[in-house]
This record gives C-alpha cells, sequence and structure tokens, in this order.
C-alpha cells in the first residue's frame, strides 16, 4: 500500500492454486521475500489433490521446477478422479499433470516462479529472484539478527498417489542457491 492508500500489486500469476500457497512475506535490503508451496503432497498430482478441491477446477495444474530437472521416470498410479469409471486408473509421473506418466531420461523445463521455491523481488516491485527451491511447504519465514534467512517447512503426508509416511516437520537455514532436490529419492 503507497503512502496515499493506494494497493498496488508487486507480483502476480504465482502458482499458489495448489494444496500449499504463497507465505510470507519478510524483508530485508529493499527486498521481499516470501515462499510458494508446492501443488502437490510429494511432486505427483493424485486422487488426494480433487479432494483439496483443485485437481477437479485445475486438471492440467502441478508443481513446476525452478529450474530444468532430469526424471527417472518413475510412475505412480490411483483411481482416476476424472472420470465416472469406478474402475478407472491413471498413471502420473512426477512435475506432470495428472494422468500423464514420464519417462526415464525426461527433462522438465525449470522456470520461475516455481512451487516449493523462496523467491524475492525488490519492494518497489521487479523480476522474481530465485533464493532457494526443492523444498515442500515453506513458510515462517525470519530473519535472525545477524541477517540469516530460517524457514520451517511442513513434511511431507502419508496420502496421494506417492504417499510419504514419517518425514518431519523442520527448521532449515536458507542460503542462497539452495536446492533441497537431492534430499528426496525419486523424481520429485
Amino acid at each position: 500500500m503507497s503512502l496515499t492508500g493506494e494497493v498496488e500489486t508487486l507480483v502476480d500469476d504465482l502458482p499458489g492454486m495448489g494444496d500449499h500457497h504463497t507465505n510470507g512475506p519478510v524483508i530485508k535490503e529493499r527486498y521481499i521475500y516470501f515462499a510458494q508451496g508446492t501443488a502437490t503432497n510429494s511432486g505427483v498430482v493424485g486422487e488426494d489433490n480433487a479432494k483439496y478441491g483443485w485437481l477437479l477446477r485445475k486438471p492440467d495444474f502441478h508443481d513446476i521446477p525452478c529450474d530444468d530437472i532430469v526424471l527417472t521416470g518413475e510412475n505412480y498410479a490411483s483411481a482416476n478422479v476424472l472420470t465416472d469409471g469406478p474402475n478407472d486408473t491413471a498413471t502420473t509421473g512426477a512435475y506432470a499433470a495428472f494422468g500423464t506418466a514420464t519417462s526415464a531420461g525426461q527433462i522438465i523445463k525449470g522456470r520461475v516462479p516455481c512451487t516449493g521455491a523462496i523467491m524475492r523481488i525488490p519492494l518497489e516491485g521487479g523480476e522474481i529472484e530465485l533464493v532457494a527451491w526443492g523444498l515442500r511447504n515453506p513458510f515462517g519465514l525470519a530473519f535472525s539478527p545477524g541477517g540469516q534467512l530460517y524457514a520451517t517447512e511442513n513434511g511431507y503426508d502419508g496420502r496421494g498417489s506417492r504417499p510419504v509416511w514419517g518425514a518431519g516437520d523442520v527448521l532449515w537455514e536458507i542460503k542462497e542457491g539452495m536446492c533441497f532436490l537431492a534430499r528426496v529419492t525419486g523424481d520429485a
């Protein structure tokens, strides 16, 4: 909001229509830092996303990597909630729309804004800059008195086409350029 009370959009078209939304913001050195959660529980669109309400409205939506990634081709079968057939199944790969299988070596192009990331923009608005990515649902952003960025993250749930059991909620020290994807096995 400006000093005269006018509201101005600084950034729009964020991919926050999935399971997790845009979180933050925090301000440091004339930048607004914010987090964008993932569309899915664990990188694969599944029937749980229909229960969350967005899959039926946005059947082509899925997680978006921040940089190009190469998939292992792991796919997951689930009930096909987009049809009326009680025995219909859909096979879905990571970073793909529901019912879209992926293959080993397939490259998924990254872009910013993306999901599962911490980004920033100048206070006056401008281009989105990537800070770190490969997170699930980063929120609770805060800077320490020494200027270090921290984020809490909700761990994976035991639900969906790719359930992950036993993942804890954690506190991360965020360093610019970090990618957390390597901590997850498989595609997502």
